[in-house]
């Protein structure tokens, strides 16, 4: 009887088993459907707004070729104030225009052949830094850009990209110092000289019909690789204004007419003045709050200068992302954190199972894309920065430890705070999120200089090694 009534128990137990067996199945089945169909939906909605943004970028393409085509020939602004029926009508010593319609300058040459011979004789000259500064001042030379506005509006677009005209220009010829090996700049670097070629042809030949489209794309280029390098170029210029700056915070020697040395040199004022373009008014703002940090570290060792600077040019980067963040513009941050991202999957590419890992669970497009299409939440942010602080912690050298814990447990207590109180996804966003990746690059950066380190150890002591022997 006992036999049985045990036999029962188990047989109960195993049918049971297999109930929750089949349950936890299903359950799995309908969740993978149920993703698989929420994927389906959110790549969906993603091609349609892309659709109905590109139909909308050509209908608006097609209004401007309308207009342009209807529109009168203006005169270039070189020769505005000249131009008009009693001007033509009356005697002018200045040189007729070439067949082609376009204005010609004093020296008799038309806008093309003035721009083609500027163009290849500056691409032309030495490949060295004080050479690339005389180009640049070419660059900005008022009768360059209004060179090139004349004849961009001779072949029929818009005068006003004479500037990004010579922009690319100076992009494709300096194409070595001015990218890195990102995919962003190595793309743009690649449409630079593609521009270069096909303005080069349509100088030459005088053949410009498909200018106008070259131009447009390259626009289109130009401002997708804008979106992704402003914070980095902003972040490089500050760093080069602070640097001088901490330069000059040594005692200043009166001039011969005893007057006190400026503070600022033009460069500095240029690089102020890219500053505010790039970034605007703010940027420019917290630009000069920290050259004016950096000239009080006069006191500061000659030793520690270059960790001072550092530090100052960090904070002040970091500072400006978080008021970006503050203001709505979350672009910037999935910047970042893809580079945060490439950093972690670079410190285990060492282990195949670690950086699939990685990938499933810090994704910083999937994010991005949550974001664009208005489905991103609270809790996926919160996770995601709990996520990554325990494994940055779990990374960390013994020594380091106690300190990334600590940080793991105000991360993970904020994170806590905001999803009891329901916090707002924007606000969260602005107040916390600049701060928790400027603490994880920083540990990051621990990481690779404790490798670093390590690395140099071993090949000391291997050097060693191999001298005794």
């Amino acid at each position: 009887a006992r036999r049985d009534e045990a036999l029962a128990k188990r047989t109960k137990l195993l049918a049971s088993r297999a109930t929750s067996c089949a349950y936890r199945v299903k359950r799995a089945i309908a969740v993978a459907a149920a993703t698989r169909e929420h994927a389906r939906q959110t790549q969906s909605a993603t091609k349609c707004n892309l659709e109905a943004k590109l139909e909308a970028a050509a209908a608006r393409r097609a209004e401007a070729r309308a207009e342009e085509k209807q529109r009168a020939p203006l005169v270039p602004p070189m020769w505005r104030g000249t131009a008009g029926p009693a001007h033509a009508a009356a005697p002018s010593s200045q040189p007729a225009p070439s067949d082609g319609g376009a204005p010609a300058s004093p020296d008799g040459r038309s806008a093309s052949e003035r721009l083609l011979s500027e163009v290849e004789s500056e691409w032309a000259a030495a490949d060295d830094d004080a050479d690339a500064q005389r180009i640049q001042a070419w660059m900005r030379r008022p009768e360059t850009i209004e060179t090139a506005r004349a004849w961009l509006e001779e072949v029929g677009c818009d005068p006003r990209a004479g500037r990004l005209l010579l922009g690319l220009v100076y992009m494709a010829r300096e194409a070595a110092r001015l990218f890195c090996d990102s995919s962003e700049d190595k793309s743009m670097a690649r449409e630079a000289k593609r521009f270069h070629k096909r303005l080069l042809a349509a100088l030459k030949t005088g053949e410009a019909d498909d200018f106008p489209e070259d131009l447009r794309r390259a626009r289109r280029f130009h401002a997708a690789w804008l979106a992704v390098d402003k914070p980095k170029v902003v972040g490089c210029l500050v760093d080069s204004l602070v640097a001088r700056r901490a330069e000059q915070a040594a005692p200043r020697v009166p001039n011969e007419a005893g007057a006190a040395v400026p503070s600022l040199s033009a460069s500095a004022d240029e690089t102020l003045e890219m500053i505010r373009r790039l970034g605007g008014a703010e940027a420019e703002a917290e630009a000069r709050e920290a050259e004016r940090r950096a000239g009080e570290m006069a006191h500061v060792r000659a030793e520690d200068l270059a960790t001072h600077v550092g530090k100052v040019a960090k904070r002040a980067f970091w500072d400006a992302v978080q008021e970006r963040l503050r203001g709505g513009d979350f672009e910037c941050a999935f910047g970042l954190l893809g580079e945060m991202q490439k950093a972690m999957l670079a410190l285990v590419a060492h282990s195949a199972k670690a950086r699939e890992e990685l990938a499933d669970k810090f994704d910083a497009a999937w994010l991005k894309q949550q974001a664009d299409n208005g489905a991103l939440e609270l809790g996926s942010v919160t996770n995601l920065m709990k996520y990554v602080a325990s494994t940055i912690a779990a990374w960390q050298a013994p020594a380091d430890e106690p300190e990334a814990r600590a940080w793991v447990e105000s991360v993970e207590a904020v994170a806590a705070a905001a999803v009891a109180e329901r916090a707002d996804l924007g606000a969260f966003i602005g107040d916390h999120l600049a701060p928790f990746l400027a603490r994880a690059h920083e540990l990051i950066g621990r990481i690779y200089e404790r490798l670093v380190a390590m690395q140099q150890e071993a090949d000391g002591e291997a050097a060693a090694a191999e001298a005794a022997a």
